[in-house]
């Protein structure tokens, strides 16, 4: 694979990071002022959560019989369309018909996963396929630098509604990119004539389960612990310059790292990668649990906990790729409608917990729960490490004796 059939995912996702990203700048402050609450604010985030959870399956279905880009290209139709019902309803004043829009923009979420598993289909050879997935993500980075501030800019000059008509015109962008993509030697688009996978390139059933849990965990707790660390900063008496910076370093640590971490996660293979990823997420719980008295160690922690994220998406994206053919964008719809599902979960109760026990018991209580999965990871890899030596052994001895 030439990085040239990699140049359109690139673009695509550099866009709709952009549009993502400034999304995320307004949409809270415009449900604020059309209700006249602060309430309305939390559920704007969420309304985007919830609508890329309802779609990520029906995406993942449509892949299935229609092929990768035609699903890419209605996804981001529907973000399109979700934008262009924003900016009508924060015209017209409508706060349901905005958070209806805001749910129908999760459609660019759904496409910006999806996106990795379209770059790691372009690659034959499953080990180079962690490198592709982290190229796709690096250019996340990009897009999330340029959105928010372009949104915010447009927000003061041009009114609320112009930041929706832009993300609009972004995704319309992303579906002209998406259009030119060809299908790869395996699985953009079905063909009956394709060779299957062979069975030592294809993901044994573990090998998934261990992927699944290592990214839902993962996202789970970068989601809850990155969306209260602001106010817990500031609480702490941090100024808003190192509030700033403490969050782009945790977000230039999930996609600027990308590249070398697909490097790192070929060399260690994408299983072992997982229980890696693991423990790099309980390693940065404690940091964070053990820097809540020192900004820069607690920096260092949200820091580690971005790489974690990057990690981890990227070992289990490569493992979902080489799933049995049958059964790959099934999984993969699976797992990333458990991803957002487990976005929107661990947001809601680490708010609700925050506020009982404090940010560091939290942190303290994430670490616990990802370092036992990771335990339990490698206890289970162990044991049917044993059980398969014991049956070998077994089946040499039967053999001898007959």
């Amino acid at each position: 694979m030439t990085r040239c059939a990699l140049a359109p995912l690139m673009v695509a996702q550099a866009l709709g990071a952009a549009a993502a990203g400034a999304s995320v700048t307004v949409s809270a402050m415009t449900a604020s002022r059309l209700s006249g609450a602060a309430w309305s604010a939390g559920l704007a985030q969420s309304a985007t959560v919830v609508g890329a959870a309802a779609l990520s399956m029906p995406i993942a279905r449509l892949a299935a019989r229609h092929g990768r880009r035609t699903a890419l290209i209605v996804a981001y139709a529907v973000a399109t369309v979700g934008a262009l019902a924003a900016a009508t309803g924060v015209t017209i004043g409508s706060l349901a018909l905005f958070f209806a829009a805001l749910a129908a923009l999760g459609g660019g979420t759904v496409a910006g996963l999806a996106l990795r598993f379209a770059a790691a289909e372009l690659q034959t050879d499953p080990t180079r396929r962690p490198g592709s997935i982290a190229l796709v993500l690096w250019m996340a980075a990009v897009g999330g630098l340029v959105g928010p501030n372009i949104a915010s800019m447009l927000d003061t000059q041009w009114g609320r509604a112009a930041p929706f008509v832009m993300i609009a015109a972004t995704y319309t962008a992303d579906i002209a990119v998406v259009s030119t993509l060809r299908r790869p030697p395996q699985a953009m688009a079905p063909d009956p004539r394709s060779r299957p996978i062979e069975p030592e390139s294809a993901a044994p059933p573990t090998a998934l389960v261990n992927a699944s849990i290592t990214a839902v965990a993962g996202h789970m707790a970068m989601t809850g612990l990155m969306g209260l660390a602001p106010p817990f900063l500031a609480s702490a008496g941090a100024s808003g310059a190192m509030i700033g910076a403490v969050m782009s370093a945790h977000l230039v640590a999930m996609y600027a790292a990308s590249p070398l971490i697909g490097v790192v996660v070929r060399r260690l293979t994408a299983q072992h990668s997982c229980a890696v990823a693991l423990m790099v997420y309980a390693g940065a719980c404690a940091l964070i649990v053990v820097g809540t008295g020192s900004t820069m160690t607690f920096a260092i922690g949200l820091t580690l906990l971005g790489l974690g994220w990057s990690f981890g998406m990227i070992a289990s994206s490569a493992i979902l790729a080489s799933a049995p053919p049958p059964k790959r964008l099934q999984a993969q719809g699976r797992l990333d409608t458990l991803i957002n599902v487990g976005g929107a979960t661990a947001s809601a109760l680490t708010g609700i917990s925050v506020s009982a026990a404090g940010y560091p018991t939290v942190a303290a209580w994430v670490g616990a729960c990802v370092a036992v999965l990771a335990v339990g990871m490698a206890l289970r890899g162990t044991i049917r490490r044993q059980l398969s030596q014991r049956f070998v052994e077994s089946s040499i001895e039967d053999r001898a004796d007959s």
